[in-house]
């Protein structure tokens, strides 16, 4: 089966972002997902080989039926152990994810800035030249900051 090399950088259609640390990530899924799959499209995983990948979550306890939707619309919406359908749909170069990541910053309602302005997470991207080095910008700001070391680094910025 192939499948991506984790950790992998996800962007949704809406511009959201996650960091996808492994494929346990994937491990549950609710029955609503599972009865509505748009929710897969539109979303695409990027990994560390360059390679571009979209996914889809199936579990062989999903009943696929009117009442198994209809619940799931309503009020029982159950967690199931999931499968992942992995499909790489091209490749990527560092100039794409670095472009892709900074529309992410600029569509952005305060997640992705909540410890840093958009400028400053946007520069660091454009001076990152490997997968590693995106992954640390996003992780310094975005996923895993220190505030402290944030709050120090943004006051010796010049005003």
């Amino acid at each position: 089966m192939t499948q991506p090399a984790f950790p992998l950088i996800c962007i949704t259609k809406d511009k959201g972002l996650d960091l996808v640390p492994t494929e346990i990530y994937f491990s549950k899924v609710a029955t609503s997902a599972l009865a509505d799959t748009s929710v897969y499209q539109d979303t695409f995983l990027f990994d560390k080989n360059g390679n571009v990948w979209t996914y889809q979550q199936v579990s062989d306890k999903f009943k696929n039926n009117f009442i198994t939707k209809f619940l799931a619309k309503t009020f029982y919406n159950p967690i199931l152990d999931a499968k992942v359908i992995w499909t790489n749909v091209g490749t990527y170069q560092i100039k794409d994810i670095q472009n892709k990541l900074k529309c992410c910053v600029d569509k952005d309602d305060d997640i992705i800035t909540q410890f840093a302005e958009a400028d400053v997470i946007k520069s660091s991207l454009d001076q990152a030249t490997t997968f590693a080095d995106i992954l640390k910008v996003l992780n310094k700001y975005v996923f895993d900051p220190n505030e402290q070391e944030l709050w120090e680094e943004q006051k010796s910025r010049p005003k």
